[in-house]
């Protein structure tokens, strides 16, 4: 029994990887890219995509570090992708990264930390006393 191979492990534990190979095939199979993929093709991609971010993940980490961050925001990933040539180059084309996916309340998703920052006492101005309107009767000045 030594020479036979045993199945009851799972492919991305015996190809060594932490990205789900399972979850792999089946997108594959979903996107129809082909009838029958070859059994190889999902634990390649698999890898091919763990490699990619952890390689992504590292130059973000450096540029958390650099800019006294203990943790990595998706700012940081998206300065780490612009500044490595090969990274933005296959990227180019991605939407998020050109900050063009509208954030929660219509903004950037890149500009969402701008967009929630609370005002400084300088911006805060005191309510005009607006008419009520009509129908109502104005509150009473003492």
């Amino acid at each position: 029994m030594e020479g036979k191979r045993q199945n009851n492990a799972a492919r991305s534990s015996r190809g060594k990887l932490h990205f789900p190979v399972n979850k792999v095939e089946r997108l594959l199979r979903e996107r129809n890219t082909s009838k029958c993929p070859n059994s190889s093709a999902p634990v390649f991609l698999a890898g091919v995509l763990e490699y990619l971010t952890s390689n992504i993940l590292d130059l973000a980490g450096k540029e958390a570090h650099n800019s006294g961050s203990k943790l990595i925001s998706p700012e940081h990933v998206t300065m780490a992708i612009r500044k490595n040539e090969g990274f933005h180059q296959l990227l180019k084309d991605n939407k998020w990264l050109a900050g063009e996916i509208p954030g929660p309340s219509g903004t950037s998703a890149l500009n969402k930390r701008s967009a929630l920052k609370r005002p400084t006492p300088d911006e805060i101005t005191e309510p005009d006393e607006t008419p009520a309107p009509s129908g109502t009767p104005a509150p009473d000045k003492k």
